[in-house]
């Protein structure tokens, strides 16, 4: 049963639901993971500004690795993602088929 004040989510009964979260941990740590690069290279570069400054101002090389981590990243969120989406959309034999037909 889920309560007001629950952090986690409640147990999954369906493997999908399992797979939801265990996905959406995976995309916690490496937005934490993010974080954590980003706060460090901020606490070090404002420690001692000095030599990082000239070290890495117009630097091609630090640019390009800033512009490809992102879409590694962004890769290992979405593939995952993908997956579990189009995993969830199968119908494996239903057990009971209804047929509605509506008139109007």
């Amino acid at each position: 049963m889920s309560l007001f004040s629950q952090v986690r989510f409640i147990d999954p009964i369906s493997p999908a639901m399992l797979e939801i979260i265990q996905f959406h941990d995976f995309a916690w740590v490496l937005m934490l993971f993010v974080l954590g690069v980003v706060f460090s290279c901020f606490l070090v570069t404002s420690v001692v500004p000095p030599l990082f400054t000239n070290k890495y101002h117009e630097n091609q090389v630090l640019e390009v690795v800033w512009l490809i981590c992102p879409i590694f990243l962004l890769g290992a969120l979405a593939l995952p993602s993908l997956r579990l989406l189009y995993s969830m959309e199968e119908v494996n034999d239903p057990l009971v088929t209804l047929k509605v037909v509506g008139h109007q």
